[in-house]
């Protein structure tokens, strides 16, 4: 009998660790693939972003959405995120980044749903004429905001001092809440769009 059970109980601990292995193995396949600068076409290529290395899980944090949501870090999980942060006022290098990640989201195609945009307002809650702009102007941008304190734990988690010295920036999450990735104020964004496309391309998950 007790040698049935410790059968039984081998048989479930083997079939947990192959369910784990089976979610967690395309991740790993893409993240190797992806850091190697090699394609499935065996020809060199090279990520636009800078990656960083190794990828930081993000803490816990709590923002509000237009609609006065909550939004934490399980909302930023099961996608590709891109997140962009600001003060209250969107300027020149915050625009531009919008634009930029809303064309290379667009340029995925049918695979364009595994990817969010997110912007991060350094302020406690939206105006009402705020709320309506982005309604209005950028209906599949996720904006959140916060008060200083919970914007900061966020932020800081990007390696960040202040919003205003990195407006234009744009930080990649992966599926699983990992900050993988960065790029600079002005970047590339057919570089940007490529990086996407190869991630989406070898990564089953988000």
């Amino acid at each position: 009998m007790v040698g049935e059970q410790v059968k039984n109980s081998n048989k479930s601990a083997k079939a947990m660790w192959i369910m784990a292995a089976m979610f967690l193995l395309p991740m790993f396949i893409a993240g190797g693939l992806f850091f190697s600068d090699t394609d499935w076409g065996s020809t060199a290529t090279r990520n636009s972003g800078e990656l960083v290395r190794p990828a930081q899980p993000l803490e816990a944090f709590n923002l509000k959405t237009l609609a006065d949501e909550d939004f934490g870090l399980d909302q930023v999980r099961k996608k590709w995120s891109l997140v962009m942060v600001a003060n209250k006022e969107c300027a020149a290098l915050c625009q531009d980044a919008i634009y930029k990640t809303r064309q290379a989201r667009l340029a995925q195609g049918k695979e364009m749903s595994r990817v969010r945009r997110v912007l991060i307002l350094n302020q406690a809650r939206l105006t009402g004429k705020q709320r309506i702009t982005y309604q209005q102007q950028h209906p599949d941008l996720i904006v959140v905001s916060g008060n200083g304190e919970q914007v900061k734990i966020l932020i800081h988690q990007f390696g960040l001092a202040e919003t205003s010295t990195e407006a234009g920036h744009v930080f990649m999450i992966d599926p699983l809440g990992n900050h993988m990735m960065n790029y600079k104020s002005g970047f590339d964004a057919s570089g940007l769009l490529q990086d996407i496309r190869r991630l989406l391309h070898v990564s089953q998950i988000g």
